[in-house]
This record gives C-alpha cells, structure tokens and sequence, in this order.
C-alpha cells in the first residue's frame, strides 16, 4: 500500500508539473515553436489542391521584363494584361497580394481598373495600420490612449472596380507566422482575404448554401441576397461574408444542421466537389477569429509560376494555353529571397537557414488551400490539452514507478517513438496536434529521472538503517553474511534474491477436531521439525511459522542458480516426508502441499518496540502461498513458479499452464516439480510429454483434442490430478468458448 501510495504521489507530482508549464506562457511557445515545427519535419510535404496556383512576381520575371527589381513598381498596365489572360484561362477567382496605394501612370491605372471590371472576380488586398486615439474628459484634459487598426484600401479607382476588397494581415520579423486570421478582430471584424477569397470560389455553389439557410427558418436568413449577379453588380461579398457570420455566431445549431441537409442531398460522385465546397463555407463561419496554417510544405510548394509566363508580348513568355486554370484561385504576389525591400516574405515552420522564407502569397494561397480542404491545424481544445498533459503525467509516473532503471529506460524510449508516430499519424490525416514538447521531452524525462532520484534517496535512507534494524530481530548468521555484501546489495537497490517455499498441511482442520490439544502440539512438533531438517540442510532459513503452515527462505544479493537448486532439493525431501510421519490415532500421514516462488523482496519487519520477527515482504511471498493453495485446485503435492525452475537441468518438472492466481493481476506459469532427473522412470517422462501436447491443445483452443489427450494421460498415470482439472476446463469451454481475446490464462478467483 505504501508503495502504491508513493506511486500515486509521484504520478501527481509529475502530471501537476506538467499541467503548470502546459498553463504558462513558455509552455505554449515550446509546444508551438517545437512541438509543431517537429510535427510538420515529421509529416513531410503534404500535396496541395490542384485548385490554387500561385504566380509570382519574382526575379525572374523582372528580369524577362526588363523592370525593376521592386515589383511594387511594376507598371499596372501588365497586371492589366495579366487578369484578361487568367480570365481567358478560366481562372475562377483572382487575388492581389500586393496594395496599390499609389496612383504612378494615370493611363495605367485606368488600363488596370478596367480590366478589373470585366473580370469581375479580381480581389485586391487592403492594409492595415495602427493609429493612437487620445483621450480627453470633458474640459479636453488628456486621460488616455488606445489602438485602433485602420483599413486603408487601394486608390479609389482600383477599389471601386475590383470585385471585393480585404486585408492580409501578418506578423513581421522576427516573429514566426503560424496562425492566420479569419476575422481580424483589432479591425471590427473585417474578413480577410482568404476568406473573401473564398466566398468568392464558392460563388457558384451560394445559391445552394443560402437555399439550405433558409430551410432552417431562421429570421436571420430572410434578408441575405440570393442573385449572384447582384453580389457582384453592387459589390457585396463583404457584407454578405460578415453577415454570414453574424448569423452563425448566433445560431450555433446551424452548422450541424446544414452538414446533414447536404449529406443528404449529395449522394452522386460528380457532386463531390460541391459537396466539400458547402461544407467548408460552413467550417469557415462557424470557426473561431483564427486558424493555424497546415503548410503543405517548403516555399513553391503550391503550383507556382513566374509572372512573365503569361504576358504573351515577352520572348520568353510559356504557352499559356498549356496552363489549365479552370476552375482555379489564382494569388499573385510577390515572391523569392532576392528582393531588396523584401517585405513579403516571413519566418514559418518552412523557413531556411539561408533566409529563404515563404512569402506572404503563398501563406495566403496556404490559408485558402486550407479552407477549400477543410483541414487546418487543429489544436486540442484548451480544456482537453490540460486535461491529456496531466492524465498523461499522473499514469506515466505511477506506471514508472514499479519498474527498475533498465525497464524504464527501454519502456520509455518506446514509449516515446509510440507516441511520436501516434501524433504523427493524427497530424498527417487529419491535422489534429498533439502536444509534443511537454508530454515527450519534459515529461517523460522528469518521471524517469525524478523517479530514479526518489527510489536512490530512499535506497540511501534504508541503507543507514539497515543494520541496526536486522539486528533486531535476524540471526547473527544472516546479518553477518548481508553485512559482508552490503555493497552488492546497496546496487540491487537495498533489495535481495530470494526463493520462498511455503507449506500447508492437508487435512489440518479435520485431524485438530480429533486430537486433544497437548496430543496435537506434540504432533505438530514433530511435524515441523521434520520439515525443518530439509531445509536447514539445503540452507535455508524458517522465517515463519503460523498455524500448520511454514515459510522457509533462501536469500542472497542476486539472482543465483544455485540457491534455487537447494530450494527444490529441499521441498523434494519435504514431500517424502509424508509417509514417514505416522501418529497413534489411525492416521497414517499429514499429506503437506508446497508452493515455491523466485524473485527480489525485502527482507521486514513485523512486531513493536523490542520484538520483531525475521520476515521477507514482498508480492514473492504472497505468490508462493498462492501457489502452494492451487495443488488443492490440481490435487497436486509440489507445484513451483517458471522462475524458481528456469534454467535448472536438474529436476524432472512438468508444465502446467498459466495461472492467475486469487488476488493477482499478472499470470504467473506453473510447473509441478516431480523429481531429479536421473530418478525419472519412463512413465514419468512420458506422462511429461503426453501433458505438454495436451496443455498446448488446450492453449490452442483445440478443445476435441485436448479432451483427447488429456484423457490418454490416464493410461500412463490413474487420476492424474492435472489432467483432471484441465478435463472439466476443457468441457466447460467447448460448450461456452472464451472470449477471441482469450489470453489462455486460468482465471482463478479463491485461494
């Protein structure tokens, strides 16, 4: 109990810590600067949607078109031309990256807008500044300041003629772009260009989505435009995307709603891509202000080509009508490492020592791409996180702390790769992330060197005591020859080997009913000490006796063959005592069944003040009895654990399956010890070898044959006990088989 208590306390510990660094502030930066950069290493390039392209105003192009190096100072007129060839290629949506604030050629800003309202799908991008509004009171005494983000649009030319207008807002260097907005909330809630980006795709499949709306009956719905071509003559994308979200904001049981209205009306494979196309409108208002961005990969990733490909009047401008747009987002920015005033690229995940980060299209083409196949970044919900990181903890220190240094280390590092390939595996299908740095490289760590750090103070603590405590109550001998190799048993962690070997008397009971007390204690004086020569003989120690039963002992600092050899030498000659032991009542023999058990156990204490009996503590002992009580099970004299006859040539034993035995949670494999080896008869051998084909029948669930077989045994040995037991078992369980999962244990639920 103590140690379960330890246990419990440990695993606390841990989860609690966890918890802690999981709740601050470096726990979130550690999870979100490595956790998920490691998740994104460990997933590897993700394929985009065909459906986005990305053309870039690069070097390359700049250099083709003989312009400057700044693509901000492109003339308009060729992004003119540029929007009436995507058109031409059926370009579904287009969207500028780049802000036009400045008017420059007026001829080429009228070619520009001109163009825009004939493809009536181009969106271009706003931005965002910061300004400071003072505050006064009522006599104009200043009594503070607060930011406001201001939207500051295109020239008024160009606004008014491109389809919609939104902002991309982004964190600057040094600062890592993870997440994106869909909403900026500092700016009222204005939609940002991938969104806009979106509804705008998905314009062809709105009328659907609003159709559906209304069969919800909500008043909400009854005033949003339906006519496409109004949405586009009067320009209201913007209004129609904020009042969607207005509406789903507030009706929160819309989204499951209109998922299974559209589940139901799809049932054809062509209306697959319409299908996803609804369903991510509805993830997209239904979401919060901000998503993570799950990068497909490295820069250029997204289908990306130069700007000067498809200006038809450049020597070396591509084919275009080899290019298939149909039906795409095309985003065009600008893009490369090369730039002098680069203020269009920013540090990701992808980024490269060289300094070559993604630039600001191909983060915003990634926030579409993301959008169009439902399936960004998705954190743990804040809740369920902490909950997981302190489940984690509390089991993975109460499961560390009943194993030894070595099964740790191999168990954890496991437990790590297991882990590792779990969430990475989540991630990979289905963008769910898993906390990594805390659970793996903090937590982990701190359970195994916590745990090895407790059980070395409390090894330290016993071995101080030690001496003085055996003193009071072992044997000279005993606390001479431990004292002798205190340093062995110091590394074995205060601990030692030993083989315990439990007796009961059969029949006790009965034959306490027939005897007079003074006649009974003399019996059993003479009982006990019969079986006391053996092992005294063998070397071992009587740690105990109560009642009719015994438990002998034989310990030393490490696992030693030998010791356990003398064990079975003397539980042998135990069991020959039988028929020596006859009493003037008419009863012949005290039948007396043996359990021997091997493993580490302490050696403790039981008593108060100046008593204390020599006794070892441990599951060993508890084991032993449970197995001396199974011969009355298997009607068998001598039954003993696999480990007590591991690697001992010796004897003549006979396998007999595994046990759960009453009151354990892990099955132990038992062998009847029949003899030494070279006094084995034939039949010995041959009831040995008849058992082990019937017992792995039954193991095999093979029940016909095991009957068989175990009924053959019968010829070589009447009323073998074992296989009696196994008889009834078998019958039992061809009539009502054991579970598929069946471990081919024997549950046994009495001692």
């Amino acid at each position: 109990m103590n140690r379960l208590f330890s246990a419990i306390v440990a695993g606390l510990l841990i989860g609690i810590s966890g918890l802690l660094i999981a709740l601050s502030p470096l726990g979130h930066n550690l999870e979100e600067n490595i956790g998920l950069d490691l998740l994104f290493t460990l997933r590897g390039v993700r394929p985009p949607p065909s459906e986005v392209v990305i053309v870039t105003l690069d070097r390359a192009s700049a250099n083709a078109l003989n312009l400057p190096a700044n693509p901000y100072k492109w003339p308009r007129n060729l992004h003119a031309q540029l929007v009436e060839t995507l058109n031409k290629q059926g370009a579904e949506v287009i969207v500028f990256d780049m802000v036009f604030s400045g008017v420059r050629s007026s001829e080429n800003n009228t070619l520009f807008a001109e163009s825009l309202k004939n493809a009536r799908n181009v969106i271009l991008c706003e931005y965002l500044s910061r300004e400071k509004l003072f505050l006064t009171d009522k006599m104009g005494i200043p009594t503070g300041e607060i930011d406001i983000e201001k939207v500051n649009p295109p020239v008024k030319e160009l606004s008014e003629a491109a389809a919609a207008l939104a902002p991309f807002p982004l964190p600057k260097l040094p600062v890592k772009v993870s997440q994106y907005w869909l909403f900026k909330s500092g700016a009222g809630g204005i939609p940002t260009l991938p969104v806009v980006a979106f509804q705008v795709y998905a314009l062809d499949v709105y009328e659907q989505f609003v159709t559906r709306l209304l069969h919800t009956d909500s008043e909400l719905v009854k005033d949003i435009t339906r006519d496409t071509e109004v949405i586009n003559q009067y320009k209201e994308i913007e209004r129609i995307v904020r009042r969607l979200k207005y509406i789903f904001d507030n009706e929160p049981g819309f989204s499951g709603q209109l998922v299974e209205m559209i589940d139901k009306s799809f049932t054809q494979a062509e209306d697959d891509k319409n299908r996803q196309i609804l369903i991510s409108l509805i993830k997209m208002y239904q979401g919060g202000k901000s998503r993570y961005l799950n990068f497909y990969g490295p820069a250029a990733t997204i289908t990306t080509y130069p700007y000067y490909q498809f200006l038809q009047n450049t020597a070396n401008a591509a084919d275009t009508n080899k290019i298939d747009l149909r039906g795409k987002a095309v985003f065009i920015g600008a893009a490369g490492q090369a730039w002098s005033e680069q203020q269009s690229s920013f540090h990701t995940v992808y980024s490269q020592k060289s300094g070559h980060y993604i630039s600001s299209v191909e983060i915003a083409a990634t926030a579409f791409a993301n959008l169009l196949d439902d399936m960004p970044v998705r954190p743990l919900a804040y809740r369920n996180h902490l909950i997981f990181i302190f489940v984690w903890g509390t089991i993975l220190g109460i499961v560390c702390y009943f194993y030894s240094a070595r099964t740790m280390t191999i168990g954890l590092f496991f437990l790590s790769i297991f882990y590792l390939s779990i969430a990475r595996w989540q991630f990979a299908s289905a963008g769910i992330w898993y906390p990594i740095v805390v659970p793996v490289f903090i937590q982990i760590p701190s359970a195994y060197f916590g745990i090895i750090f407790c059980k070395y103070l409390k090894v330290k603590k016993e071995e101080k005591n030690i001496r003085k405590a055996f003193g009071c109550y072992l044997p000279d001998t005993v606390v001479d020859k431990l004292a002798k190799d205190m340093a062995s048993l110091t590394s074995n962690q205060h601990m030692v080997y030993g083989t315990c070997l439990m007796t009961d008397a059969a029949f006790y009971t009965s034959l306490s009913e027939t005897m007079a007390p003074d006649e009974l204690a003399r019996f059993m004086n003479t009982y006990f000490e019969a079986l006391f020569g053996p092992v005294r003989h063998h070397g071992g120690v009587i740690s105990d006796v109560v009642g009719d039963s015994m438990l002998a002992i034989w310990t030393t600092t490490k696992p030693d063959t030998m010791l356990r050899k003398r064990a079975c030498l003397a539980a042998l000659d135990i069991a020959r005592l039988e028929h020596h032991l006859d009493i003037s009542t008419g009863q012949k023999s005290l039948p007396t069944r043996i359990g021997l058990h091997s493993g580490y156990m302490m050696l403790g204490n039981i008593g108060a003040k100046d008593h204390y009996e020599y006794t070892p503590i441990g599951d060993i002992v508890n084991t032993a009895s449970r197995i001396e009580g199974l011969n009355k099970y298997l009607n068998t004299r001598l039954l003993v654990a696999k480990e007590v006859v591991h690697e001992l040539d010796f004897f003549l034993t006979r396998r007999l399956g595994q046990f759960l035995l009453a009151g354990k949670t892990k099955p132990v494999e038992i062998y009847e010890l029949l003899g030494r080896k070279d006094d084995a008869d034939e039949q010995m051998k041959q009831l040995c070898a008849g058992f082990e084909t019937a017992l792995d029948a039954f193991e095999n669930r093979s029940w016909d044959t095991a009957i068989q077989e175990f009924q053959n045994i019968f010829r070589v040995q009447e009323n073998d006990g074992p296989s009696l037991f196994y008889l009834t078992l078998c019958e039992k369980y061809k009539e009502s088989p054991p579970e598929t999962g069946w471990d081919r244990m024997v549950h046994l639920d009495r001692k």
